[in-house]
């Protein structure tokens, strides 16, 4: 062999060396630099500890967010011993995914937001501290927590006995808080001639504002938001629930319930324009008011007053806005919306989360939330100052949400969330979107309720899931896997160079089967333990009963949404696939025809496939949407014609 070509097959040796120790030293340093991250995030040196927050940033966005991370950033400072470690996944969704994972992990934030209709759910489980002990071993001291500065409504929202919020001890600092009421388009209701709403007014003087509004070009009197908190406010100034106070009877087909639920339902399905119709896509919610071209929208609380304040001036295209107190009915009612600062009782901090809970519920932290416009301070005398009522800024009525608080309280929920899920969905067919009426959209929320109440997987008293054992079982099918692969790897061919192109096969797939068998099928197996448990998702796992088949059971024969899920699927599958096909063969032939502008067809085709599909999906309801769609509008006037 001569001198090159051995120079030439040492250079190509060292070329894949060299690629292969960079390669491997990628996947280390990926793995290391999480790893690392953690161990430092978790390092205790001293005295010092590291304590974990998690919180959301919502509708005051990067604002509330530096407000955050400012006042942690001060109380690092005035606690030299103590690191914060912050975390905000996003919105209040991702948010409580993101609690659940950590609290289902064993390894909970030690200080969160928690939303008071979610406290029963938490509190329930044990995995919220309570806060009694703290509050009184400081009674008597300097700088104890003086509870009687908060408004008592928000307090009593995070107290739980272990059935329901408002009494027991106390699991969370509230932090900030709301009443609800109506954003008012100043502009319009001067165009309309319609005065505007005082305190005090009622549901007629609403309609009747809302139908005057409505008749003005383009415009719709008022959008009402029918959350199912806010549709149970509304019942209560109409001396109306949907459940009764012990939490277990079900008032929603009384006759004073079943009135005011037709009533707001004829107010949105009407042909005066009174309400925003829920079959129209294009905006819905708080966004509906930034238009310009609905009255009143609500009820909504404070939280969305840093975006309306991004509404122009009049002089620059924009419109003058308000807010107004929620009408009245036959009683004065509101409610108080509200989250605090709690916890978590698997914290290994407990003491410095307390102080870190009081740093963030004191006054100035309060204040510096109150200018951002998102809530009203729970603290009275923050509440009553310039931080929050400012002069300067919209809405010019402030007052409005601290008047409605006598008449406001925190609504009582069952601590199974399913109960609300249940209502909202019901609500949405019948008063927003109006596929259901009334009476079957209550039929159906008390079915499906009678039914969930009614399921109890594994009985009264499942045992606990075996996990140690399929902890054992899965290490022996790991086991004899890792036997297969030995056998195979022992039968390989006799040859050498066959023999190391299998190696090089194997190490070429090892990612992958790696990445399959940690990443995939372990989470897949799980997944398939988990199915035949009975486990809310928020706890550990260890928490988990076993229920074997019965939630198999309950999707196959009680559940009438999944038989509809798969009648969708099946539907889909014989017609909308096949469907597609011929139509997209059609449109193919006629596309390569040669005709007079097919090139303009041709890209009018193709321009979703090169467009964003967030851009596609507007464009397409904008196009189709059922109230104001551009089809409708052309189509409007000739069909006009023939009725």
């Amino acid at each position: 062999m001569s001198p090159i070509v051995r120079i030439l097959g040492l250079a190509r040796r060292l070329l894949l060396a060299s690629l292969a120790i960079a390669a491997a030293g990628l996947v280390v340093w990926a793995f290391a630099h999480v790893v690392i991250r953690e161990l430092v995030g978790r390092e205790e040196a001293g005295d010092g500890i590291t304590l974990t927050v998690l919180h959301w940033s919502g509708d005051g966005g990067q604002e509330e967010d530096a407000i955050v991370e400012e006042s942690l950033a001060r109380f690092e400072a005035a606690n030299p011993g103590v690191r914060v470690r912050r975390i905000n996944p996003g919105d209040a969704g991702s948010f409580y995914t993101k609690l659940q994972t950590m609290m289902a992990s064993g390894e909970p934030p030690d200080v969160f937001y928690m939303g008071f209709e979610r406290l029963g759910s938490f509190a329930k489980l044990g995995l919220l501290a309570s806060l009694e002990p703290f509050l009184e071993a400081e009674r008597s001291q300097a700088g104890a927590l003086d509870l009687d500065a908060f408004y008592p409504q928000t307090v009593e929202a995070f107290r739980f006995d272990g059935a329901r919020v408002g009494t027991g001890p106390l699991y969370g600092i509230p932090k900030d808080f709301t009443t609800v009421g109506f954003y008012i388009n100043k502009d319009l209701f001067a165009r309309a001639g319609v005065p505007l709403p005082r305190d005090g007014w009622t549901w007629d003087d609403y309609l009747a504002a809302a139908r005057a509004l409505g008749k003005l070009e383009g415009v719709t009197g008022s959008e009402f938001v029918t959350w199912p908190v806010m549709v149970r406010t509304y019942l209560r100034t109409e001396n109306a629930e949907v459940i009764a106070d012990d939490l277990e009877t079900i008032r929603i087909d009384e006759p004073a319930t079943m009135a005011a639920l037709e009533r707001l339902r004829g107010w949105r399905h009407d042909e005066e324009g009174t309400l925003t119709s829920g079959k129209s896509k294009i905006a819905t919610g708080p966004s509906v008011f930034l238009g310009g071209k609905v009255g009143m929208a609500g009820p909504f609380g404070r939280w969305v007053t840093p975006s309306y304040r991004t509404i122009p001036a009049p002089d620059r295209g924009g419109f003058a806005w308000d807010f107004v107190p929620l009408p009245r009915g036959k009683a004065e009612a509101n409610c108080v919306l509200t989250v605090s600062w709690s916890i978590a009782s698997a914290s290994p901090h407990q003491d410095a989360a307390w102080k870190l809970v009081k740093w963030l519920t004191s006054a100035e932290s309060q204040a510096a939330n109150a200018r951002l416009g998102l809530a009203i301070p729970t603290l009275k005398a923050v509440a009553e100052s310039d931080a929050f009522s400012d002069p300067t800024q919209e809405p010019a009525n402030d007052r409005g949400f601290l008047d409605a608080i006598p008449e406001a309280e925190v609504i009582q929920w069952p601590t199974d969330q399913t109960f609300e899920q249940i209502l909202g969905n019901s609500l949405e067919s019948g008063l927003n979107t109006g596929d259901l009426t009334v009476t079957q959209a209550v039929e159906q929320f008390q079915r499906l309720w009678r039914e969930h109440v009614r399921y109890r997987p594994g009985g009264d008293d499942p045992p606990a899931v075996p996990w140690r054992g399929l902890g054992v079982a899965g290490l022996a099918l790991l086991m004899a896997l890792g036997l297969w692969f030995a056998t195979l790897w022992l039968r390989a061919p006799a040859s050498a160079s066959v023999r190391r192109e299998e190696r090089a096969g194997w190490l070429f797939a090892a990612p992958w089967i790696i990445g399959f068998l940690a990443f995939m099928a372990v989470p897949i197996v799980v997944s398939a333990a988990i199915s035949l448990s009975d486990w809310k998702g928020i706890g550990p796992l260890g928490e988990a009963r076993w229920v074997g088949s019965d939630n198999y059971a309950h999707l196959l024969l009680h559940d009438s949404r999944f038989r509809t899920s798969l009648w969708v699927t099946v539907y889909y599958a014989i017609i909308a696939v096949p469907g597609g096909q011929i139509l997209a063969l059609l449109a193919a032939m006629l596309l390569n025809t040669r005709v007079f502008g097919v090139a303009i067809f041709r890209a009018a085709w193709y321009l979703p496939s090169v467009l964003a599909g967030v851009g596609v999906a507007i464009l397409w309801r904008w196009i189709f949407d059922a109230q104001n769609g551009l089809l409708n509008e052309l189509l409007r006037e000739p069909l006009g014609l023939i009725g």
